[in-house]
């Protein structure tokens, strides 16, 4: 088996990767609503579950997670949040990707722990909150820290 990146896993990677973002996003829209924005960690990885399974059935390689991880954290930034989401994700799905090889990509009890662990980047979105929190009281549009 050849280990090495070929065209079709990074196609993978990059269907998966717009599925995720897409249902990501769109289950996302609750936190508008200023209560549920406290519950997105809770209920975005289990609604964005689905797509991301699917894409382990297709990963065999290690690093696939990486990149998938590191273009979910790019489009964040893109979106308008800080470093933080992205940085949070690089590191989580690099972690996620260990253990999901240490299973060979197959393991159940290896998937749900390196699922839980990639789902912890979904916190970079809202540590802005507490570690920039002087920043974040500066912009009056923001009604999350309006206090």
């Amino acid at each position: 088996m050849n280990n090495k990146l070929q065209s079709k896993d990074l196609i993978n990677v990059g269907v998966f990767t717009a599925l995720y973002f897409v249902i990501m996003f769109a289950s996302g829209m609750l936190g508008f609503i200023p209560i549920m924005f406290l519950f997105l960690p809770l209920y975005m990885p289990i609604v964005s579950a689905i797509p991301f399974m699917l894409f382990l059935t297709r990963v065999k390689k290690f690093g696939m997670v990486t990149i998938m991880s590191f273009i979910l954290g790019l489009l964040m930034y893109a979106t308008g949040h800080t470093w933080v989401p992205l940085a949070a994700s690089i590191i989580c799905g690099f972690l996620a990707d260990i253990i999901f090889k240490a299973g060979r990509y197959q393991s159940f009890k290896h998937t749900v722990l390196g699922y839980s662990v990639f789902s912890i980047w979904l916190m970079g979105a809202m540590l802005p909150l507490w570690i920039m929190r002087d920043s974040y009281s500066k912009n009056k549009t923001n009604a999350y820290v309006d206090y």
